[in-house]
Order: C-alpha cells, then sequence, then structure tokens
C-alpha cells in the first residue's frame, strides 16, 4: 500500500468491507461503483465464469471502469478466502482523474480498446478450449466403452 505512503492509515481515508469466502464483490457487467484495496485475503477475478487472476493483499481491483470511461465492469470479484477491502469511493476516484494531466487522461481512454481485444481473445480461446475438452472427453468416453 505504498502509493499512500508507509505512514498512511488508509483506515482513517476510507470505509472498509469484511468479506467471507465466496462473498461477491461486484459482478462482470455491474454498472460503475467504487473500487477496492485488499486489506488482506484473496479474491478470484473471473471473466466469463473463467478465472482470469487471483488478487490479494495491496492490490486493488474494480478501478478499470472509471480509469478507462467503461460503463460496465469487466470482471467478476468474488472472496476466495476470509479478508477485508477498503472502498474507495467512485466519487474518490472521478476527482482525482478530474486532476490528471489530458495527455494521461488519454493515454488511459486509449488503453480501453487494447483491453478490449484482449477481452474479446480470452473470449474466444476460453470458447475453443472448451470445446476441444468436451471433444477429447467424448473421444475418451467412446474409447472406454470400446476397451469394455
Amino acid at each position: 500500500m505504498s502509493f499512500f505512503g508507509a505512514d498512511t492509515d488508509l483506515s482513517k481515508m476510507f470505509s472498509s468491507r469484511t468479506l467471507e469466502k465466496n462473498d461477491v464483490l461486484y459482478r462482470e457487467g455491474d454498472t460503475l461503483g467504487d473500487a477496492y484495496i485488499i486489506k488482506f485475503g484473496e479474491i478470484e477475478l473471473l471473466k466469463h465464469k473463467s478465472q482470469v487472476d487471483v488478487v490479494g493483499s495491496g492490490e486493488v481491483v474494480g478501478i478499470f471502469n472509471v480509469f478507462f470511461d467503461n460503463k460496465v465492469r469487466m470482471f467478476t470479484a468474488i472472496a476466495l478466502t476470509k479478508g477485508e477491502v477498503f472502498i474507495i469511493p467512485e466519487k474518490y476516484l472521478k476527482d482525482i482523474l478530474d486532476k490528471v494531466d489530458p495527455f494521461v487522461k488519454y493515454c488511459f481512454r486509449t488503453f480501453l480498446p487494447l483491453l478490449n481485444r484482449f477481452s474479446e481473445q480470452f473470449d474466444k480461446n476460453s470458447s475453443n478450449n472448451a470445446q476441444e475438452k468436451k471433444l477429447l472427453e467424448e473421444e475418451n468416453f467412446k474409447k472406454m466403452k470400446m476397451t469394455k
């Protein structure tokens, strides 16, 4: 959490939320909302129900939408373990962006199409992998049937 400085007490700046295992922090497709800094615990990020990443203490989630001017969340975030997150209000993030140099804001906003292309490629790969896995399972099942 060094962005704020080693002596910064985030609990004095932001409220927090306790998470139990399997609690949903937000869902893919939800409209804009707050971001979160993970105080402790692990959170799984999913895209179309496929795991994209697991994030932990000190990491930030839910920030892409505001910084990239996207209207909906790109991932679902689910607690893998008991944990706690600091809630970074959407308004706080927007206020920061309003103060950012226009060139920096432009860079962030033009990066989103690249992320979307990556996401579309991930979707295609996931679909192809699922189809390949299903075909392989069917083939193995047929082989098992023939050997019995």
